[in-house]
């Protein structure tokens, strides 16, 4: 990096930390929250927060404190987070992470995360508040957890879901499974995000409404990929706190070439709208190529949608393709195209191919959504520019379906977006190279909404994009990883053998028997079979 560079990140970080956190006062004021807290200083938010997209937003900021901030630990501290709105005083839930500890019981800095309050209307002030002497611990809520888990269901013999995920949890519901390996109708899963039902209280096929993928891909031999998703590297839990989940997620491709490092951060939400943040590395360790009718100079990031059909097991009756493909393009514009409903064909039906040179914007988002009402599933990145350490400048996106199966009496099909490398341009070359030494880094969000459609998703994107220049997600302390327990099989035999058929129930509408075995833990389904 140029020195001069750094002088102007070092300058601007300089610039927000002061505008963020400023001037801290002692707290003998008549127009305090409360006189025993030692110390307080506001929090100059650089946003509208009249605007309802900032509405329940998560705010992450790093703070220094003038004074010694007495705490324990991320749960007992002296730290609240007040708002003075209306000539009275409201205390926000909060959460600190990411302490650095001047002795056991004092704090010198750390990371306060919180939400924007409904009732924001611009005209609010914001303080922290904290004190060198021990405090009452904050009692809040807690909201979020996380935790691995395996999930094995094989409905028809040789077409199963076979996956070890962490679980996000928001307030009872669970949310997203974030692949760690294994597989899902032969794809690999790893950093495979699976979106569900925003009432879904187990994880189940039945509830799985869109997948999300921020693996690192290169095309070989037609649409066949090699990609990060292959091979799980290494797994940690960052932060679990009462407002905000983190982990990270290190992987490679079977062959070595590919790496990819990935920081998952998922904020509270009380409305039905969801979002998880993540933030992505990903590195060429050796040169590769990328060929056949897919050929991309890599696609670091796609959604998936899926329907299934089957004639006998309702079960298999699941999953929605959205109609259309939204993005907003290098144009400036919003540009709408049709996705098939219900292709015929293996072979990948291209509504947007690589050589048709589509381009994100400088709001760059792209959804596969109902239209401008309903449902709509995003990917939005903070910026189309400056993610590469070489090479073209640029986000290109492809988009198409494919019938996965068809056998009688069951049917899969398939339709997706992906974003990736500029590698079509008019009257320069082709890049399908991925060279060693490649890395790409970015920030993004899986966004989801279930009724502002395509105008919400870009709604969200300005607001992401306004928000981090702001926030400063803290790595986290690495938590220790519990040791994989011992896995066993467990067989069964039927004391009627050989009278469950389920690939021929799934082929006919005849009432033939079928047995289903289930495995439960604490409650909650780990396999079916």
């Amino acid at each position: 990096m140029k020195p001069y560079n750094t002088l102007f990140i070092a300058f601007t970080l300089f610039q927000i930390t002061f505008n963020l956190v400023s001037y801290p006062m002692g707290a003998s004021n008549d127009n305090t929250w409360d006189p025993s807290w030692s110390f307080y200083k506001e929090i100059k938010l650089n946003v509208d927060t009249s605007d309802p997209g900032f509405h329940y937003q998560p705010v992450d900021i790093h703070v220094t404190f003038s004074n010694t901030c007495w705490a324990l630990d991320e749960k007992n501290h002296s730290i609240r987070v007040m708002v003075y709105h209306d000539n009275r005083w409201d205390e926000l839930e909060s959460q600190i992470y990411n302490l650095s500890f001047i002795d056991d019981s004092h704090i010198k800095e750390c990371n306060l995360v919180f939400l924007i309050p409904s009732y924001a209307d611009g005209n609010e002030r914001y303080y922290l508040y904290y004190d060198d002497e021990e405090k009452p611990s904050p009692s809040y809520q807690d909201h979020v957890s996380i935790k691995e888990e395996t999930f094995y269901y094989e409905p028809i013999t040789g077409y199963k879901a076979d996956l070890r995920y962490y679980k996000i949890i928001d307030d009872g519901y669970c949310l997203y499974g974030v692949g760690l390996g294994g597989e899902l109708i032969g794809l690999e899963t790893v950093h495979k995000i699976i979106k569900q039902k925003n009432d879904a209280t187990v994880f189940s096929p039945r509830n799985w409404v869109q997948m999300a993928s921020f693996a690192f891909f290169y095309a070989v031999e037609g649409t066949t990929g090699v990609g990060t998703d292959e091979v799980l590297v290494s797994k940690d839990i960052l932060v679990d706190g009462n407002l905000m989940v983190r982990f990270k997620i290190s992987s490679k491709s079977s062959n070595g070439k590919l790496e990819t490092d990935a920081a998952y951060t998922y904020y509270h939400c009380p409305t039905s709208e969801k979002r998880i943040i993540v933030d992505v590395s990903h590195r060429v360790v050796e040169t590769a190529f990328s060929t056949g009718s897919a050929a991309q100079g890599g696609s670091f990031g796609y959604l998936a949608s899926s329907k299934t059909r089957s004639v006998n097991i309702r079960e298999l009756n699941s999953g929605f393709i959205p109609p259309y493909v939204h993005f907003f393009s290098e144009e400036q514009t919003i540009r709408e195209y049709s996705l098939p409903q219900n292709p015929h064909s293996s072979d990948y039906e291209w509504v947007l191919s690589p050589k048709d040179d589509t381009d994100l914007g400088s709001r760059p988002w792209v959804s596969l959504d109902e239209g401008s009402e309903g449902y709509a599933y995003a990917l939005i990145l903070s910026s189309s520019t400056g993610l590469y350490s070489m090479g073209r400048d640029g986000v290109q996106i492809e988009a198409g379906s494919e019938e996965f199966i068809n056998v009688p009496g069951f049917e899969m099909d398939g339709s997706g977006v992906s974003i990736g490398r500029n590698s079509v341009e008019p009257g320069e070359e082709e890049e399908l190279t991925l060279p060693a030494g490649l890395e790409i880094r970015f920030s993004a969000e899986f966004f989801t909404t279930e009724e502002g459609g395509y105008p919400r998703v870009d709604k969200e994107t300005m607001v992401f994009q306004i928000l981090e220049k702001q926030n400063v997600r803290g790595e986290g302390e690495s938590r220790a990883v519990e040791e994989v327990e011992g896995e066993y099989a467990l067989t069964v035999i039927p004391s009627l053998q050989g009278v469950s058929r389920p690939l021929l129930a799934a082929a006919s509408a005849l009432p033939i028997p079928t047995v289903e075995v289930q495995l439960h833990k604490e409650g909650s389904l780990v396999a079916a079979g």
